[in-house]
């Protein structure tokens, strides 16, 4: 069998990130002074290390990087851009994917409406029903009754405790019968 050789036996291939993703972020700082462009291999490397959340070495690797580790150290602390667009990268996913009781209540009723369209009615009843548990139309209520101690008073603590006693007497009682003590290593015996 003959074939070219594939170059990721063994290996994650690296992952072509959207440029346009992590290109869109503002090419300007704060300040006004505009950004230094991400090569394809420091976005692979970004968008790895941030969507993926893998460690700096497993981002180089999938970013295709001859020497991982390396690199991994020098585009986190020796190029300042590259980290920045890791952070900026990271602001972004928090703000698009932030959970808010709008998106929460909008994304419950978009599962609802896509389940009525699918004839998935229980779906739809579950995602309505948390829609209102979210919106407070609906209490779960529950009471945990225990008996503590510190709730009873001297006469109650005394009648349980004497209910206890008697209940487990035989085996609170540990005096000895006469003609029983040497009954154990008699029964060794028979056993051995």
């Amino acid at each position: 069998m003959t074939g070219a050789k594939n170059s990721y036996a063994g290996k994650v291939k690296p992952r072509k990130p959207d440029a346009q993703q992590i290109e869109r972020l503002s090419d300007h700082d704060e300040i006004g002074n505009e950004r230094q462009k991400l090569t394809d291999k420091q976005r692979t490397f970004v968008y790895e290390y941030v969507v993926n959340q893998v460690s700096g070495t497993e981002a180089a690797r999938r970013a295709g990087y001859k020497h991982p580790n390396v690199r991994a150290a020098e585009l986190l602390h020796d190029k300042p851009y590259v980290a920045e667009r890791i952070n900026q990268f990271r602001l972004e996913l928090q703000r698009k994917y932030e959970v808010t009781y709008e998106n929460h209540v909008e994304q419950l009723a978009k599962l609802r409406d896509v389940a009525l369209q699918n004839g998935a009615y229980s779906a739809a009843v579950n995602a309505e029903k948390a829609r209102g548990q979210v919106g407070g139309l609906y209490v779960d209520r529950k009471e945990i009754l225990v008996g503590r101690i510190e709730s009873m008073n001297r006469e109650d603590v005394v009648r349980r405790l004497q209910e206890i006693h008697n209940q487990y007497k035989p085996i609170l009682d540990v005096t000895p019968v006469e003609g029983l003590e040497n009954e154990g290593s008699r029964s060794l015996e028979k056993i051995t």
